[in-house]
Protein backbone atom coordinates (compact mmCIF):
# COMPACT_ATOMS: atom_id res chain seq x y z
CA UNK A 1 0.00 0.00 0.00
CA UNK A 2 1.64 2.89 -1.21
CA UNK A 3 1.44 6.22 1.35
CA UNK A 4 1.93 9.98 -0.96
CA UNK A 5 3.81 12.04 1.03
CA UNK A 6 2.04 15.77 1.73
CA UNK A 7 3.67 18.60 -0.49
CA UNK A 8 5.15 19.78 3.16
CA UNK A 9 6.85 16.19 3.80
CA UNK A 10 8.17 16.42 0.17
CA UNK A 11 9.27 20.22 0.53
CA UNK A 12 11.22 19.10 3.86
CA UNK A 13 12.84 16.02 2.61
CA UNK A 14 14.39 18.65 -0.17
CA UNK A 15 15.93 20.88 2.03
CA UNK A 16 17.61 18.14 4.11
CA UNK A 17 18.64 16.36 0.93
CA UNK A 18 19.99 19.78 -0.92
CA UNK A 19 21.24 21.88 1.60
CA UNK A 20 23.74 19.93 2.30
CA UNK A 21 26.56 22.85 2.56
CA UNK A 22 24.88 25.49 3.38
CA UNK A 23 24.24 24.01 7.02
CA UNK A 24 25.93 24.85 9.63
CA UNK A 25 28.17 21.72 10.92
CA UNK A 26 26.59 21.52 14.46
CA UNK A 27 22.65 21.93 12.83
CA UNK A 28 20.61 19.03 13.20
CA UNK A 29 19.16 18.77 10.41
CA UNK A 30 16.99 15.78 11.07
CA UNK A 31 15.08 17.81 13.80
CA UNK A 32 14.16 19.92 10.75
CA UNK A 33 12.11 17.36 9.35
CA UNK A 34 8.12 17.92 9.50
CA UNK A 35 6.89 15.15 11.97
CA UNK A 36 4.42 13.79 9.08
CA UNK A 37 7.31 12.79 7.24
CA UNK A 38 9.74 10.90 10.14
CA UNK A 39 6.50 8.94 11.04
CA UNK A 40 6.26 7.72 7.76
CA UNK A 41 9.56 6.77 7.57
CA UNK A 42 8.84 4.62 10.87
CA UNK A 43 5.91 3.35 9.75
CA UNK A 44 7.73 1.85 7.05
CA UNK A 45 10.40 0.85 9.41
CA UNK A 46 8.49 -0.49 12.36
CA UNK A 47 8.01 -4.61 11.07
CA UNK A 48 7.80 -7.39 13.54
CA UNK A 49 11.40 -7.29 13.04
CA UNK A 50 12.34 -3.71 13.47
CA UNK A 51 10.93 -2.71 16.83
CA UNK A 52 14.35 -2.46 18.49
CA UNK A 53 15.09 0.01 15.10
CA UNK A 54 12.68 2.33 15.23
CA UNK A 55 12.78 2.55 19.41
CA UNK A 56 16.53 3.75 18.69
CA UNK A 57 15.61 6.49 16.05
CA UNK A 58 15.01 8.52 19.41
CA UNK A 59 18.57 8.87 19.67
CA UNK A 60 19.20 10.16 16.62
CA UNK A 61 18.35 13.57 17.54
CA UNK A 62 15.98 15.76 19.69
CA UNK A 63 13.83 16.19 16.53
CA UNK A 64 12.69 12.52 16.96
CA UNK A 65 12.24 12.36 20.54
CA UNK A 66 9.30 9.75 21.19
CA UNK A 67 8.18 9.87 17.78
CA UNK A 68 8.15 6.14 17.88
CA UNK A 69 5.16 5.87 20.41
CA UNK A 70 3.01 6.92 17.73
CA UNK A 71 3.61 3.89 15.22
CA UNK A 72 0.37 1.81 14.95
CA UNK A 73 2.25 -1.17 15.39
CA UNK A 74 4.83 -2.22 17.99
CA UNK A 75 6.52 -6.33 18.18
CA UNK A 76 8.03 -6.00 21.85
CA UNK A 77 8.65 -10.26 21.89
CA UNK A 78 12.32 -11.11 22.23
CA UNK A 79 12.77 -14.93 23.38
CA UNK A 80 16.30 -14.27 24.00
CA UNK A 81 15.30 -11.98 26.91
CA UNK A 82 14.74 -14.65 29.27
CA UNK A 83 15.29 -12.26 32.38
CA UNK A 84 11.70 -10.84 31.33
CA UNK A 85 9.53 -13.13 32.54
CA UNK A 86 11.13 -13.07 36.30
CA UNK A 87 11.00 -9.34 35.87
CA UNK A 88 7.42 -9.08 35.23
CA UNK A 89 6.74 -12.02 38.08
CA UNK A 90 8.98 -9.79 40.87
CA UNK A 91 6.74 -6.47 39.66
CA UNK A 92 3.23 -8.83 39.88
CA UNK A 93 4.16 -10.10 43.10
CA UNK A 94 4.31 -6.87 44.99
CA UNK A 95 0.34 -6.59 44.23
CA UNK A 96 -0.80 -9.89 45.12
CA UNK A 97 -2.34 -8.81 48.19
CA UNK A 98 -4.96 -6.96 45.87
CA UNK A 99 -5.83 -10.24 43.53
CA UNK A 100 -8.81 -12.26 44.34
CA UNK A 101 -7.82 -15.72 43.90
CA UNK A 102 -10.69 -18.08 42.18
CA UNK A 103 -10.80 -21.76 42.88
CA UNK A 104 -11.68 -24.03 40.55
CA UNK A 105 -15.25 -25.54 41.62
CA UNK A 106 -14.78 -29.18 42.43
CA UNK A 107 -17.59 -30.54 40.57
CA UNK A 108 -15.29 -29.25 37.83
CA UNK A 109 -13.21 -32.37 38.10
CA UNK A 110 -16.16 -34.89 38.12
CA UNK A 111 -18.03 -33.95 35.57
CA UNK A 112 -18.64 -36.58 32.97
CA UNK A 113 -20.16 -34.52 29.97
CA UNK A 114 -17.73 -32.28 29.77
CA UNK A 115 -16.21 -32.53 26.12
CA UNK A 116 -13.90 -28.97 26.08
CA UNK A 117 -11.68 -27.45 28.57
CA UNK A 118 -9.41 -24.39 28.23
CA UNK A 119 -7.99 -23.10 31.21
CA UNK A 120 -5.13 -20.47 31.39
CA UNK A 121 -2.92 -19.18 34.66
CA UNK A 122 -3.91 -21.86 36.98
CA UNK A 123 -1.71 -23.97 39.49
CA UNK A 124 -4.25 -26.79 39.61
CA UNK A 125 -3.60 -29.31 42.83
CA UNK A 126 -6.19 -32.04 44.07
CA UNK A 127 -6.86 -33.13 47.38
CA UNK A 128 -6.67 -36.37 48.37
CA UNK A 129 -10.11 -38.56 47.41
CA UNK A 130 -10.69 -36.34 44.22
CA UNK A 131 -10.21 -37.87 41.05
CA UNK A 132 -10.92 -36.52 37.96
CA UNK A 133 -13.23 -38.14 35.83
CA UNK A 134 -13.35 -36.05 32.22
CA UNK A 135 -14.62 -39.15 30.22
CA UNK A 136 -16.37 -37.34 27.36
CA UNK A 137 -13.39 -34.64 27.47
CA UNK A 138 -12.40 -34.55 23.22
CA UNK A 139 -10.07 -31.21 23.89
CA UNK A 140 -8.05 -29.74 26.45
CA UNK A 141 -5.94 -26.37 26.05
CA UNK A 142 -3.79 -25.21 28.73
CA UNK A 143 -1.91 -22.35 29.12
CA UNK A 144 0.09 -20.99 31.61
CA UNK A 145 -0.48 -23.56 33.87
CA UNK A 146 1.22 -25.45 36.76
CA UNK A 147 0.04 -29.02 38.00
CA UNK A 148 0.98 -30.67 41.17
CA UNK A 149 2.74 -33.97 40.89
CA UNK A 150 0.82 -36.73 39.00
CA UNK A 151 -2.27 -34.41 38.20
CA UNK A 152 -1.37 -34.02 34.32
CA UNK A 153 -1.24 -38.09 34.13
CA UNK A 154 -4.55 -38.35 35.81
CA UNK A 155 -6.33 -35.93 33.49
CA UNK A 156 -4.76 -37.38 30.61
CA UNK A 157 -4.98 -41.69 31.93
CA UNK A 158 -8.25 -43.27 30.41
CA UNK A 159 -9.71 -40.86 28.46
CA UNK A 160 -11.42 -42.56 25.36
CA UNK A 161 -12.35 -39.56 23.29
CA UNK A 162 -9.57 -37.43 24.23
CA UNK A 163 -8.60 -36.04 20.51
CA UNK A 164 -6.33 -32.82 21.12
CA UNK A 165 -4.04 -32.03 23.81
CA UNK A 166 -2.38 -28.41 23.58
CA UNK A 167 -0.26 -27.16 26.13
CA UNK A 168 1.51 -23.69 26.01
CA UNK A 169 4.20 -22.84 28.98
CA UNK A 170 2.85 -25.62 32.03
CA UNK A 171 4.55 -26.80 34.49
CA UNK A 172 4.48 -30.01 36.39
CA UNK A 173 4.36 -31.89 33.15
CA UNK A 174 6.71 -34.54 33.51
CA UNK A 175 4.80 -37.34 30.93
CA UNK A 176 2.37 -37.38 28.74
CA UNK A 177 0.76 -41.22 28.39
CA UNK A 178 -2.43 -41.41 26.20
CA UNK A 179 -3.71 -44.53 24.22
CA UNK A 180 -5.95 -42.59 21.95
CA UNK A 181 -4.76 -38.82 21.42
CA UNK A 182 -4.49 -37.76 18.31
CA UNK A 183 -3.05 -34.59 18.23
CA UNK A 184 -0.34 -33.21 20.73
CA UNK A 185 1.24 -29.44 20.83
CA UNK A 186 3.69 -28.50 23.58
CA UNK A 187 5.18 -25.12 23.24
CA UNK A 188 7.88 -23.89 26.05
CA UNK A 189 9.97 -20.77 25.70
CA UNK A 190 11.30 -19.89 29.50
CA UNK A 191 10.33 -22.54 31.62
CA UNK A 192 13.04 -24.59 32.85
CA UNK A 193 11.53 -28.31 33.24
CA UNK A 194 12.34 -31.38 34.30
CA UNK A 195 12.61 -34.62 31.90
CA UNK A 196 9.40 -34.64 29.69
CA UNK A 197 8.61 -38.35 28.62
CA UNK A 198 5.42 -38.84 25.62
CA UNK A 199 3.97 -42.11 25.14
CA UNK A 200 0.88 -41.61 22.51
CA UNK A 201 0.14 -44.85 20.25
CA UNK A 202 -2.57 -43.50 18.46
CA UNK A 203 -0.79 -40.18 17.66
CA UNK A 204 -1.24 -38.76 14.36
CA UNK A 205 0.36 -34.95 15.09
CA UNK A 206 2.66 -33.94 16.96
CA UNK A 207 4.25 -30.07 17.38
CA UNK A 208 6.42 -29.38 19.39
CA UNK A 209 8.47 -26.07 20.01
CA UNK A 210 10.79 -24.51 22.20
CA UNK A 211 14.38 -24.01 23.21
CA UNK A 212 17.08 -26.60 23.13
CA UNK A 213 17.41 -26.78 26.85
CA UNK A 214 13.71 -27.46 26.85
CA UNK A 215 13.54 -29.78 23.80
CA UNK A 216 16.49 -31.89 24.84
CA UNK A 217 14.59 -32.98 28.01
CA UNK A 218 12.00 -34.78 25.76
CA UNK A 219 11.47 -38.00 25.33
CA UNK A 220 9.10 -39.46 22.57
CA UNK A 221 8.72 -43.38 23.65
CA UNK A 222 6.31 -44.64 21.23
CA UNK A 223 4.30 -42.35 18.29
CA UNK A 224 3.99 -45.06 15.94
CA UNK A 225 1.36 -44.14 14.01
CA UNK A 226 2.55 -40.52 13.55
CA UNK A 227 1.56 -39.20 10.29
CA UNK A 228 2.27 -35.34 10.55
CA UNK A 229 5.58 -33.22 12.50
CA UNK A 230 6.81 -30.54 13.20
CA UNK A 231 9.51 -29.38 15.73
CA UNK A 232 10.80 -25.87 15.88
CA UNK A 233 13.96 -25.26 18.03
CA UNK A 234 15.35 -22.29 19.01
CA UNK A 235 18.30 -20.98 20.90
CA UNK A 236 18.13 -18.82 23.91
CA UNK A 237 21.26 -19.87 25.75
CA UNK A 238 24.99 -20.03 24.31
CA UNK A 239 26.38 -23.00 22.25
CA UNK A 240 29.76 -23.48 23.12
CA UNK A 241 32.01 -26.42 21.91
CA UNK A 242 31.67 -27.35 26.03
CA UNK A 243 27.67 -28.31 24.98
CA UNK A 244 27.54 -28.42 20.98
CA UNK A 245 27.61 -32.36 21.28
CA UNK A 246 24.81 -32.87 23.83
CA UNK A 247 22.71 -30.38 21.77
CA UNK A 248 23.65 -32.19 18.54
CA UNK A 249 22.86 -35.33 20.14
CA UNK A 250 19.39 -34.17 21.67
CA UNK A 251 18.42 -33.18 18.36
CA UNK A 252 19.83 -35.99 16.06
CA UNK A 253 17.76 -38.20 19.45
CA UNK A 254 14.70 -36.35 18.80
CA UNK A 255 14.70 -36.55 14.65
CA UNK A 256 15.08 -40.38 14.89
CA UNK A 257 12.39 -40.29 16.64
CA UNK A 258 10.30 -38.75 14.60
CA UNK A 259 11.63 -39.78 11.29
CA UNK A 260 8.77 -42.59 10.09
CA UNK A 261 6.62 -39.32 9.65
CA UNK A 262 5.00 -38.35 6.42
CA UNK A 263 5.25 -35.05 6.64
CA UNK A 264 7.90 -33.39 8.70
CA UNK A 265 8.84 -29.71 9.38
CA UNK A 266 11.44 -28.59 11.04
CA UNK A 267 13.38 -25.54 11.99
CA UNK A 268 16.23 -23.92 13.70
CA UNK A 269 18.45 -25.85 15.50
CA UNK A 270 16.82 -29.19 14.08
CA UNK A 271 18.42 -27.62 10.57
CA UNK A 272 21.34 -26.14 12.53
CA UNK A 273 22.68 -29.51 13.57
CA UNK A 274 21.20 -31.40 10.48
CA UNK A 275 23.66 -28.97 7.91
CA UNK A 276 26.44 -29.24 10.52
CA UNK A 277 26.08 -33.16 10.21
CA UNK A 278 26.15 -32.98 6.32
CA UNK A 279 29.12 -30.72 5.88
CA UNK A 280 31.61 -32.93 8.28
CA UNK A 281 30.19 -35.30 6.29
CA UNK A 282 28.95 -37.87 9.31
CA UNK A 283 25.55 -39.25 9.25
CA UNK A 284 22.73 -38.04 10.14
CA UNK A 285 19.00 -39.69 10.58
CA UNK A 286 17.45 -40.33 7.46
CA UNK A 287 14.13 -38.40 7.23
CA UNK A 288 11.74 -41.26 4.83
CA UNK A 289 9.44 -38.25 4.50
CA UNK A 290 6.79 -37.95 2.04
CA UNK A 291 7.15 -33.96 2.27
CA UNK A 292 9.89 -32.13 3.99
CA UNK A 293 9.65 -28.59 4.73
CA UNK A 294 12.84 -26.86 5.92
CA UNK A 295 12.18 -23.60 7.48
CA UNK A 296 15.78 -21.92 7.83
CA UNK A 297 16.92 -18.43 9.54
CA UNK A 298 20.02 -18.35 8.80
CA UNK A 299 23.41 -15.81 7.63
CA UNK A 300 24.87 -15.52 4.34
CA UNK A 301 27.60 -18.61 5.67
CA UNK A 302 24.97 -21.10 6.44
CA UNK A 303 23.86 -21.20 2.76
CA UNK A 304 26.90 -23.86 1.34
CA UNK A 305 25.94 -26.59 4.51
CA UNK A 306 21.79 -25.61 3.68
CA UNK A 307 22.51 -26.40 0.00
CA UNK A 308 23.84 -29.88 1.07
CA UNK A 309 21.42 -30.79 3.31
CA UNK A 310 18.72 -30.38 1.12
CA UNK A 311 20.83 -32.01 -1.84
CA UNK A 312 21.45 -34.97 0.71
CA UNK A 313 17.30 -35.02 1.30
CA UNK A 314 16.71 -35.74 -1.82
CA UNK A 315 19.03 -38.47 -3.05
Amino acid sequence: MEHPLSNAAKLALFEVTTCVNDTAADEDRLSALQNELKLLILFFLADESNTRDVIWTSALSRGWGNLWSFVPYLHFRDMRRSHLPDAIDNTLCQYLDRTRKYVLPLNLYTNPFLCELSLNGYLITLERGIFVNWNSLVQLHLRDMSFGVGIIRDVLKGRPKLHTVKLLSCTGVCNIISEGLNTLIVIEHMIALPKLEILATKLESLHIEGSVNFVGKIQIKDVSTLVKARLIVSNIIPITNNNLMEVMDDQVQLLTSVNHAEDITIRGWCVKVLTILAMKGLASPSLDCKGLMVLIDMILEDLPATEILLQDSFV
